[in-house]
C-alpha cells in the first residue's frame, strides 16, 4: 500500500487561502490528538479536525534555523509562527497546541494567537483531579474505599521533584540521558517514598557527571522558590503513568487493560465537557474554531 504523501507548509498555506472555512488543530501526538477530536465532536463543529504534526511536512533544517528543537513540539512552534507571520487575515484557520513543560519556568512561551498551550505542564495533568482519579479506581480498578486524596498528594510529592529534576537538566544544559524507569520509591500503606538525593546520584553517575552534584542540587533548590501551589504544573505525562501502573502493580491490581499502553485513554475517557471547559486552553480553543 502506497502512503499518503504529507502536505508540505506552502501547500497548507494555499489550501486555506482558497478554502476560507477549513480549521485544522496541530498536536504533538495521537494520544492528544484523540482528547481534541472529540472535544470537538462534543462540541459539534462541522470541518473542523485535529491532527499530528508528523503530517505536515517541515523541514528540520528550517525548524533549528528558527531556534527550535528538532522534535514535534519544535515543528510545532515552527508551524504556528510561520502561519501567524504570514497570514494577513487570522480566522482561526490553523491552531497548534503544545505542551506547556518547561516553558513558564524558563521563560519560553511564545504568545502568538496561532499557538496554545495546555493550562498545565502536559495533557495528563488534566486527570489529576479527584473526580477522575476517583471514577478510574472505581470502575477500572475495582476499588471503591481507596482515599484518593492521600493518593494524589503522594503522586504530586514525587512527580514534581521528577520534573523539578528534568527542569534542572534543562536549563543547565547538560543532555543527561535519563534513568530507564522509576528508582529510589517504596511504598508504606498509600504513600510513597522517594530517596530524591540517591535519585539524583544515580541519575548524574549515570551519565559520568557527579562533579554537577552541588551545581544541581543549588539550582533545584532555586526553582523550588518559583514554584506556585497547584501540583498540575509540575507532571511529566510519561513519570505519572509510569508511576501509577507501578503503584496499582504495588496495590495487587493484576487487570491486564490496566497498564502503561492503556491507562492514559482509560483516564481521558473521563474528561467530561464541562471539566474541560472550565480550563483557559479549551476555552481559547472554542474561541479560535468559532472565528469566521
Amino acid at each position: 500500500m502506497c502512503a499518503i504523501p504529507r502536505r508540505n507548509i506552502d501547500e497548507l498555506m494555499f489550501l486555506y487561502e482558497i478554502e476560507p472555512t477549513i480549521k485544522d488543530v496541530f498536536v504533538e501526538g495521537p494520544f492528544d490528538a484523540s482528547i481534541i477530536n472529540w472535544y470537538i465532536h462534543e462540541k459539534k463543529l462541522l470541518g473542523v479536525s485535529a491532527y499530528t504534526i508528523d503530517t505536515i511536512d517541515i523541514e528540520q533544517s528550517l525548524v533549528l534555523q528558527d531556534g527550535e528543537s528538532s522534535n514535534n513540539k519544535g515543528r510545532l512552534l515552527y508551524l504556528a509562527k510561520y502561519y501567524f507571520e504570514r497570514c494577513t487575515n487570522d480566522l482561526g484557520q490553523l491552531t497548534c497546541i503544545v505542551d506547556l513543560d518547561f516553558c513558564g519556568l524558563l521563560n519560553k512561551k511564545v504568545d502568538i494567537a496561532s499557538l496554545l498551550y495546555t493550562d498545565y505542564s502536559c495533557m495528563e495533568s488534566y486527570f489529576l483531579s479527584v473526580e477522575i482519579m476517583q471514577k478510574f479506581f472505581i470502575i477500572i480498578c475495582n476499588r471503591t474505599n481507596w482515599p484518593v486524596s492521600t493518593i494524589l498528594t503522594t503522586f504530586n510529592n514525587i512527580l514534581k521533584t521528577l520534573f523539578i529534576i528534568k527542569l534542572v537538566n534543562v536549563a543547565l544544559g547538560l543532555n543527561l540521558v535519563p534513568l530507564k524507569r522509576l528508582a529510589c520509591i517504596s511504598l508504606e500503606d498509600w504513600e510513597i517514598t522517594f530517596d530524591s538525593d540517591d535519585y539524583i546520584i544515580r541519575y548524574l553517575n549515570k551519565n559520568n557527571m557527579l562533579k554537577k552534584l552541588p551545581e544541581f542540587k543549588k539550582c533545584i533548590k532555586d526553582y523550588n522558590k518559583k514554584l506556585v501551589k497547584d501540583n498540575k504544573y509540575y507532571v511529566n505525562g510519561h513519570d505519572f503513568i509510569i508511576l501509577l501502573s507501578w503503584y496499582l502493580h504495588q496495590k495487587g491490581v493484576r487487570s491486564r487493560i490496566v497498564n502503561e499502553h492503556n491507562i492514559s485513554r482509560i483516564l481521558a475517557s473521563s474528561l467530561t465537557i464541562e471539566y474541560c471547559d472550565q480550563n483557559k486552553m479549551f476555552k481559547r480553543l472554542l474561541r479560535r474554531l468559532n472565528m469566521n
